[in-house]
């Protein structure tokens, strides 16, 4: 039997009117039943789940009328999280929605629908293990009154393992021809009395090595990797796996260990473009300026700037410096600083155009810099 819990939270209330009249608080109402938890309707505790089950729960509203409401969009926190939509028809029909998707409303629950919205969560896709997590799903509805919903779930996934960081090796932004490489510290967590092995998957183009050292009395696996040199540009995501045997010695579960990069070109400009602000018409007294750095991200690497040529609309009104930042003795630095300025008036309008900075290392010959003026209104 259907136990229905009205809610005296004003958030939790959906109103919604039939089009073309005036909606009223109470019109249209959402009530949770089959709560787990009378004081806090939209929360569930899944409490401690072990690493590799898949955790599920369903919360279930009824729709008491008289108007219809869509739900729109859900939006949750972590994409561990994967939500499902299913109404009940007051005649027993079911009706299965869309979480995702560009139109249309997920789902549209009818006077007298119960809506049963269920959320999963793998434990292998949570990140951050052996600590207590808070996930939330983001309810939007076409209501008149409080439009929105936020559905909690508390998570702690019980692993036999704990890595810091607990992410794995995440090495940011590297260059394409140099190597980088990160660690991660593993230590048992628990009552865990098993053992890390050695590693029985490295991906090709990855360099990888674990080492056993003891800290404070506690045994810290130690996994130093990092992608080998060249590597193609933009993103870079794998993992390591290990073996672990028992307190027996017998052969146990693998344990895998994340590894990601992305790959940058090793000369580049930071930030990416020239930006700034002029008045138009108005000859600027000192001249604007925007700046950037264009730098080796390669240890030891240095290079000349020769020439910066502009390019593009008004080139002619601007113009570009640069200047080496601590350089050698031939005049090469590793970083140089460059400069775009404008003083003379500019027309209304976006004025867009590159910076072309010759230098005279033979693999990146030149870095482009586009650059955006926006002259308008007041500066």
């Amino acid at each position: 039997m259907l136990r229905t819990l009205a809610l005296s939270l004003p958030a939790l209330l959906f109103a919604c009117a039939p089009e073309g009249t005036e909606s009223s608080a109470g019109t249209m109402v959402f009530v949770a039943a089959e709560a787990s938890d009378d004081a806090r309707p939209y929360f569930h505790d899944f409490g401690r789940v072990s690493e590799g089950a898949v955790a599920h729960h369903t919360f279930k509203l009824v729709n008491p009328g008289p108007g219809a409401v869509r739900i729109l969009k859900l939006v949750p926190s972590c994409g561990c999280t994967v939500p499902s939509l299913r109404a009940y028809r007051p005649d027993g029909t079911e009706v299965v929605g869309q979480p995702q998707g560009d139109e249309g409303p997920r789902i549209v629950v009818e006077a007298g629908d119960r809506l049963e919205l269920t959320v999963r969560v793998d434990t292998k896709d949570v990140r951050q293990k052996n600590q207590d997590m808070l996930y939330t799903l983001r309810v939007s509805t076409d209501a008149s009154e409080n439009r929105y919903i936020t559905l909690e779930l508390r998570l702690h996934v019980a692993a036999p393992w704990s890595m810091n960081p607990p992410v794995g090796i995440q090495l940011g932004a590297i260059p394409i021809g140099g190597e980088s490489k990160g660690t991660v510290d593993v230590v048992r967590a628990g009552s865990n009395l098993h053992t890390i092995g050695e590693l029985i998957e490295v991906p090709e183009g990855v360099d990888a090595s674990v080492e056993r050292i003891h800290q404070s009395g506690i045994d810290v696996w130690r996994i130093e990797a990092g992608f080998r040199p060249p590597i193609e540009r933009g993103s870079h995501a794998t993992k390591l796996v290990l073996s672990t045997t028992d307190e027996l010695g017998e052969p146990a579960d693998d344990l895998s260990i994340p590894l990601a990069a992305v790959g940058v070109p090793d000369v580049q400009a930071d930030p990416q473009r020239f930006a700034m602000r002029v008045t138009p018409g108005e000859r600027s007294e000192p001249a604007r300026r925007s700046e950037t750095r264009v730098a080796s991200l390669l240890p030891g690497h240095t290079f000349r700037v020769l020439e910066a040529r502009l390019e593009g609309a008004h080139a002619e009104q601007l113009e570009v410096t640069f200047e080496p930042e601590r350089a050698d003795a031939d005049g090469s630095a590793a970083r140089w600083r460059v400069v775009l300025a404008s003083a003379e008036p500019l027309p209304e309008g976006i004025h867009r155009g590159d910076v072309r900075v010759l230098l005279d290392d033979p693999q990146y010959p030149e870095i482009v810099i586009p650059y955006v003026l926006h002259a308008r209104g007041g500066s």
